[in-house]
């Protein structure tokens, strides 16, 4: 049952999918992170946390995660710089068959608990098999280059201040330069859309982190 709605959420084996993985902090407050997820040909998947993540340290405690598909980029804006973005409680509900949360927002979600781990000296690696799939809305077929021009942004926003703080000035300026092609594009694939909006929230995190350094 699982393993057939897994394919029908056309999820390709040995593929990294970028997905938002929700878990409950030790207090039961809400926590959710964008991560890269690898699924296998049996069904289950890998997640890759860093050590120093409270996505990492959840999932050691509670044993358990859910993994929420979206192609929305403010999920991913907001998921990601939670310290700069309000993060909704009401995106959170209780899951059905793990003790993690899952987000009403997204497009479908996949509860699993932990078989087995790794820690290495950086990421640890779970193993998870998934207990229940949720699909809330069909996928769009609809193709906007926006979308991945925001997530892509998001990414390259993510690694700006960890390289200024290593001096990696060469790399920080082409991830700018690949930000400001990025929000050219959105501007004239999605004008006046949330599309739009979202990147400029996320031009205004990337100004932020650049003249705190």
């Amino acid at each position: 049952m699982v393993k057939g709605l897994l394919q029908k959420l056309r999820l390709k084996p040995n593929q990294i999918i970028e997905a938002v993985v929700s878990t409950y902090n030790p207090d039961k407050t809400f926590n959710a992170a964008p991560m890269g997820i690898i699924f296998r040909r049996n069904g289950s998947f890998t997640v890759k946390p860093r050590l120093e993540t409270k996505t990492y340290r959840n999932i050691r405690f509670w044993g358990c995660c859910t993994v929420n598909l979206t192609t929305n980029p403010e999920i991913f804006l907001k998921t990601t710089f939670k310290n700069s973005l309000k993060l909704p409680k009401g995106w959170f509900k209780r899951g059905k068959t793990v003790k993690a949360p899952s987000l009403k927002v997204a497009d479908a979600f996949i509860e699993a608990k932990v078989e087995k781990f790794r820690v290495g000296e950086v990421k640890a690696e779970f193993h998870c098999k998934p207990t229940y799939v949720k699909l809330v809305n069909k996928p769009s077929y609809g193709y906007c280059r926006a979308a991945f021009a925001i997530i892509e942004s998001i990414i390259h926003t993510t690694r700006v201040k960890p390289y200024l703080l290593e001096g990696r000035k060469t790399e920080v300026e082409w991830l700018i330069k690949l930000i400001n092609h990025y929000q050219n594009l959105v501007s004239r694939v999605a004008p006046k859309t949330n599309h739009e909006k979202t990147m400029n929230k996320l031009k205004k995190i990337l100004e932020e982190n650049l003249s705190s350094n």
